[in-house]
């Protein structure tokens, strides 16, 4: 025997309907109710699936926003890098401009000490 809503097929044949077709009508009227259970069964599902994926989501924007953090502070600590980079190239070209300096001084010790010690005759 098919699912009926029995208050409904009692209170159409009180009204009058033949009782097949009164039978008939609740059983159609619970297939209905039977399918709208059904969809809010999958509806609850979905909706939980929905909140989970809304929580993974949150989780992510978190994780998101700590790596734009971290992103800012080494983006910070690599300037501080290239501004002592490039302290250290100015202070490498001075020292190597003394370099040269100290080269050329000692060229000109060593030419005056040749000929201190090689007089020409």
């Amino acid at each position: 025997m098919a699912l009926q809503l029995g208050a409904l097929r009692d209170a159409l044949i009180s009204a009058g309907v033949d009782k097949s077709q009164a039978s008939a009508a609740a059983e159609e009227v619970a297939g209905y109710e039977h399918r709208l259970t059904r969809l809010s069964t999958q509806m609850q599902f979905v909706i939980a699936v929905m909140l989970l994926l809304l929580g993974s989501q949150a989780a992510l924007w978190a994780e998101y926003g700590k790596l734009g953090s971290q992103i800012s502070e080494l983006q910070a600590r690599t300037t501080r890098i290239e501004e002592q980079n490039s302290k250290m190239a100015e202070q490498t070209a001075k020292l190597t401009e003394q370099t040269a300096k100290v080269l050329e001084q000692n060229a000109q010790m060593i030419s005056q000490l040749g000929r201190l010690t090689n007089p020409p005759h």
